[in-house]
């Protein structure tokens, strides 16, 4: 039988904006993947510094020119990172707006979709039996999660939830984590990551193929349109390509 592995780890410092491919993942208790998800766009300037619903933001659910903008950053006199101020007139112009209102968390907390301290896991074994099920590949980067695995059979990881929240623990590498949710999609994975656009029906797709393969749907909302799971650590560690993920 082929071991399931870590094939790839991304952070998306930038919600809503490109990712990147990372040597490793830095896992924290206290906000899941660290600085993952600690900068965002406002979409109205007087949004408190604080987690809001994904809506408050440019995303690729409202935007879908978002997933194509790769974050460019400066470095200031301390060594932190910081946004281009010529990236970001860039992008402003590009979405059409004046300027635009960034939300930095500092690394206290995450802009993930829910307020919790998650790492998302998606198997390319299932992104692959959707882009079967509609005659197209289809890039992983579409579902923008931190972890990338293979070596299981298609949608073998939803196997892993049980109720909501989940009671059944994962290893990867030597991170142990709780997995407590299927992952339910919005329509950014519609948006193509190479050119902005809105240009597959995904949501429509995964709930045919779903019902399709017997799906009782998402423990806690009876959605069928799920791909990936969002799991919590129970202590720091760090994920790297190449980490086998065992389930307990």
């Amino acid at each position: 039988m082929q071991e399931c592995r870590v094939v790839g780890v991304y952070d998306y410092l930038v919600k809503g904006a490109a990712g990147r491919a990372c040597s490793r993942l830095r896992i924290d208790p206290a906000v899941g993947v660290i600085g993952d998800r600690r900068l965002a766009f406002k979409k109205d300037a007087s949004l408190p510094d604080a987690w809001a619903p994904k809506s408050a933001f440019f995303v690729g659910m409202n935007t879908a020119l978002m997933v194509a903008q790769t974050p460019s950053f400066t470095t200031d006199a301390e060594g932190n990172e910081q946004l281009d101020p010529g990236w970001l007139t860039a992008v402003a112009k590009r979405l059409g707006v004046e300027r635009l209102n960034v939300l930095d968390t500092h690394g206290a907390f995450s802009l993930a979709d829910r307020p919790r301290r998650y790492v998302s896991i998606i198997n390319l074994a299932s992104v692959r039996a959707l882009g079967d099920f509609i005659g197209t590949a289809i890039d992983p980067a579409r579902f923008r999660m931190n972890v990338w695995i293979d070596g299981l059979a298609p949608f073998a990881e939803l196997d892993w939830v049980s109720g909501h929240p989940g009671t059944r623990d994962i290893e990867v590498g030597d991170v142990r984590l709780r997995v407590d949710e299927v992952c339910v999609r919005c329509r950014a994975i519609e948006a193509n990551p190479q050119s902005g656009e809105f240009d597959l029906e995904l949501q429509l797709a995964l709930d045919d193929m779903m019902q399709r393969r017997g799906y009782h749907g998402a423990p806690h909302n009876k959605s069928q349109k799920v791909m990936g799971v969002l799991a919590q650590p129970y202590a720091p560690g760090v994920i790297r390509p190449g980490d086998p993920v065992r389930p307990y």
